[in-house]
């Protein structure tokens, strides 16, 4: 998944140096051969003055959260190419202010504002903590995680003030001759509604990076479009994220260069057995290039992500329940050729690990119960189909008996998927209506059910057409599947977490799932708060979808079943009890979605 976030700074002074979007580098420019200047032991950096000449990426990300919300980790300001312009407030006056300027691509708003001094050699020395507070505007996608909940005139901005005043604090600047980046950690409160509606307020701190790199001027543009690419059934990324729906963009991608030089993926704070599986999850995509596009090594410790010089997987422990996703790919991209500046991937450690785990050994439990969910639970068939194995959508897989390989391949799967993001490609959630050989949906960039994720070995069909397109212009030799994000609410073959027939799917998911919690004696795991939500949506969509009767009545009755669902008569007092338990949290799946059904669904639902 992709989000992006805007932040702008509030200025209170006049903008004395700006940096203003620019529109691409000519030809005949030349980079000066600048030395950027450390200032050590201080809050500040220098740039010197011939810097103004060349053209460089500006952006950041959050890297780290300290006792503040951890969803804050999806906040980035993606690469804005800019120029380096000097203004004062009057032309003999001296240099007191560094500013970002967006320009009129983020509706003319400051970005970021900072203290400077210009210096008797003509450098200019920047104080990277006077920059105060953030105001924050929410992602063309999604508000940041949820979190953005509190509104104030204008409800996609939320700002995040200074706790008591706090400066905030440098922790590190890093400078060499192209790239300038610099660690801040801003104290700051923060006050949002819950789902209850109950509010929380929290103040913590969360560290920036913050950068300025010299955009690569050898780069080029892609071989070809975003238009061209989906009209060969092929989704990616455009350059400039903003405008991903404008199909002359060029497309996001690695730039190899004529000599086809391997890129460096740096692994950062990954366990020790969970390494070989990240390698493997990321030189898994060379075959679709024919080379060794990408090497994988331990990340050295000056190494991070938010660093444009480096492509880095980080693993993350303590992201407890707030962050919702397993993995986040943020790729920095040149936002006028598309190529890629560096990976940014965050991985869902210790929390997403153990929910895995206790997963695989729940359905090692349920499948002894149920002699391996074959044949019948109760009076509902369990459906075997291809790549249905079973077709319960809260289970991993009937025959896993190792809940740390479960959990290895979870990842393996989930890495891969992130990865791809980074080469440029989009969700294709169609994908699942096609099967490899292997049974395995054909791209890995869909959204795959538990049970699927872990048999996973290679990268699909469809995924390794997509590359060699776009990354070589070869035209794919059969027809592919493909939707994406902007598809889900358009089309019956749409759809995230099912395989196979959308209908026949989510129908015996729907059966099967309630057959087993009104039979079942085992408790559901903890985590397991909502099961087979994601089925009941695709259910209501799918009923608004179809024009075929049939299909629509046995939707209805799957999702009646669902509402109805009561303990088996022949259950004992105590395993009842835990059928009921079961049964709360099913409710609460149907409770949470219902008033999103369909009109006509929810109608005949009522009577």
């Amino acid at each position: 998944m992709t989000l992006r976030q805007i932040v702008s700074g509030s200025l209170t002074a006049a903008t004395l140096l700006s940096v203003a979007v620019g529109c691409g580098s000519s030809s005949n420019e030349t980079a000066s051969q600048v030395q950027w200047i450390p200032v050590a032991g201080t809050s500040r950096a220098s740039l010197e003055k011939r810097d103004l000449e060349d053209k460089f990426l500006f952006g950041f990300r959050v890297v780290d959260t300290r006792g503040f919300f951890t969803t804050a980790l999806t906040l980035d300001l993606q690469p804005t190419l800019v120029n380096l312009k000097l203004a004062r407030e009057s032309a003999a006056g001296p240099l007191k202010l560094f500013a970002v300027d967006a320009g009129n691509a983020f509706g003319g708003s400051s970005l970021m504002a900072f203290d400077a001094t210009e210096k008797r050699d003509g450098g200019i020395e920047i104080d990277f903590s006077t920059e105060t507070y953030i105001e924050l505007t929410e992602g063309l996608i999604n508000p940041l995680g949820g979190q953005v909940t509190e509104e104030a005139g204008d409800s996609r901005k939320a700002t995040w003030k200074s706790a008591s005043g706090k400066k905030p604090r440098v922790l590190k600047i890093s400078q060499d001759n192209d790239t300038l980046v610099a660690d801040v950690e801003h104290t700051i409160s923060f006050t949002r509604t819950n789902e209850d509606g109950r509010l929380e307020s929290r103040t913590g701190s969360v560290v920036l990076r913050v950068f300025l790199a010299r955009q690569n001027k050898a780069a080029t543009k892609a071989p070809v479009t975003v238009g061209d690419a989906r009209k060969k059934n092929i989704g990616f990324f455009g350059a400039d994220d903003f405008a991903r729906n404008n199909d002359a963009q060029p497309i996001v991608r690695y730039d190899f260069g004529k000599t086809r030089e391997t890129k460096i993926v740096y692994l950062k704070d990954f366990p020790s057995d969970m390494v070989e599986t990240g390698k493997n999850a990321v030189t898994a995509w060379n075959i679709g290039f024919g080379f060794d596009a990408f090497r994988v090594e331990i990340a050295p410790a000056n190494v991070d992500i938010g660093d444009p010089r480096y492509n880095v997987i980080k693993w993350f422990n303590g992201l407890e329940k707030e962050v919702p996703w397993a993995g986040y790919a943020p790729t920095m991209a040149d936002p006028v050729t598309g190529a890629v500046v560096s990976t940014q991937i965050l991985i869902n450690g210790s929390a997403t690990r153990q929910d895995m785990e206790a997963l695989a050994a729940y359905t090692a439990q349920a499948s002894q119960d149920f002699k391996g969910l074959k044949g019948k639970i109760g009076n509902v068939p369990v459906v075997q189909g291809a790549g249905e194995s079973p077709v319960v959508t809260f289970f991993t897989d009937a025959d896993q008996k190792d809940p740390k390989a479960f959990a290895k391949g979870f990842y393996y799967g989930v890495i891969m998927h992130e990865f791809g993001h980074s080469l440029g490609l989009r969700h294709n959630f169609a994908a699942s209506t096609k099967l490899d050989a292997d049974e395995t949906p054909s791209s890995v960039m869909d959204y795959e059910p538990n049970f699927v994720a872990s048999k996973r070995t290679a990268i699909g069909s469809y995924d390794l057409a997509a590359i060699r397109y776009g990354y070589f212009n070869e035209s794919p030799r059969a027809a592919l599947p493909f939707c994406t994000d902007e598809d889900l609410a358009k089309r019956m073959d749409c759809n995230q977490g099912d395989i196979g027939n959308p209908v026949d799917y989510v129908i015996a998911s729907l059966l099967s799932g309630v057959g087993f919690l009104e039979n079942s004696t085992l408790a559901l795991p903890a985590h397991v708060e909502k099961p087979m939500m994601g089925s009941i949506k695709n259910a209501g969509k799918l009923y608004s979808l179809t024009k075929d009767a049939d299909e629509r009545d046995e939707l209805f009755k799957a999702v009646l079943r669902v509402r109805d669902a009561a303990p088996a008569s022949d259950l004992t007092a105590t395993a009842k009890k835990t059928a009921l338990s079961n049964l709360s949290k099913l409710k609460a799946s149907f409770d949470s979605v219902k008033d999103s059904l369909p009109s006509a669904l929810a109608t005949l639902l009522e009577n």
